[in-house]
């Protein structure tokens, strides 16, 4: 008697558990999994001749199955949730350490703009080679800057391989919360 009327709870068992780790996806295809187990634990009833009542099991099974299907629903925007706030942690961490960075890097970079501002303006003659090297400063100066700036305004931080096993935030893809 007891078998009989636990049946049907017991092959709605993969819906739940697959549902809570798998989300909609896991509802689904443990409710694919349970009905099957479930026409077969029917099948055996039948052939054992137990009688069954299915005007109060299937409306039964039936609700168990909504249930399944709203704890998949349920577990999937909790999942979602979770990589999105795991995103937002990891953008706003990259965040301060970036605007850590740019702090200190920029007292360094602004004394080396002056310097090679100085260099560049200087009157004393200097090697077009010289005036060369003193441009690229400048120009990597201003990048280097440029790339902190971004670097501590990101929306998105999407990653790319660096070197094997590396990986780095891809400037060139990323979202910026403000101006760059």
């Amino acid at each position: 008697g007891l078998y009989k009327e636990l049946s049907w709870l017991t092959t709605l068992a993969p819906a739940f558990i697959l549902s809570l780790h798998f989300g909609m996806l896991g509802a689904l295809v443990g409710l694919i999994a349970g009905t099957v187990l479930y026409l077969v634990v029917q099948l055996v009833l039948q052939l054992n001749l137990i009688p069954l009542n299915l005007a109060v099991v299937l409306p039964i099974y039936v609700s168990y199955g909504a249930l399944a299907i709203a704890v998949g629903w349920l577990s999937q925007q909790l999942h979602d949730y979770y990589q999105r706030l795991v995103r937002a942690e990891r953008v706003a961490a990259i965040g301060e350490v970036a605007i850590t960075i740019r702090h200190e890097v920029n007292n360094a970079l602004a004394a080396i703009i002056g310097e090679a501002g100085l260099l560049r303006e200087t009157t004393a003659p200097l090697a077009p080679v010289d005036r060369q090297g003193v441009e690229t400063i400048l120009e990597m100066a201003h990048r280097i800057a440029a790339d902190l700036k971004k670097l501590s305004n990101l929306d998105d931080a999407p990653t790319r391989d660096y070197l094997a096993g590396v990986r780095m935030v891809d400037l060139g893809a990323a979202k910026l919360s403000g101006p760059a």
